[in-house]
């Protein structure tokens, strides 16, 4: 999922850095999301960003490619200031989606 989809939340690194996914946890309890984070620093630095290794910002980089995560866990969407900023209504980015 190098590829970002088109969506009205820009996939750039000050996007990323407002981004509450890595505390949410679907994502604290998934041992791929949190593999991903390990190598975080190295990956918001790459120009343009990769997708598949940044687990965050799922609404608007599109669906997280991690196969173990736990939807049925409380999301946090609704606290993020990138939620709030853009004005999104949905939830889940990570499972359903970039933000349209």
């Amino acid at each position: 999922m190098s590829e970002v989809v088109k969506t009205k939340v820009p996939f750039i690194a000050a996007t990323v850095a407002k981004c509450l996914c890595p505390k949410c946890d679907v994502q604290i309890k998934s041992a791929c999301a949190t593999g991903e984070m390990a190598k975080f620093k190295d990956a918001i630095k790459k120009t343009p960003l990769k997708a598949d290794e940044i687990p965050a910002a799922y609404c608007a980089s599109g669906k997280a490619t991690c196969t173990d995560l736990n939807f049925a866990l409380t999301c946090i969407c609704g606290t993020c200031p990138v939620w709030t900023e853009y004005k999104l209504d949905a939830w889940k980015y990570c499972k359903n989606g970039a933000a349209k």
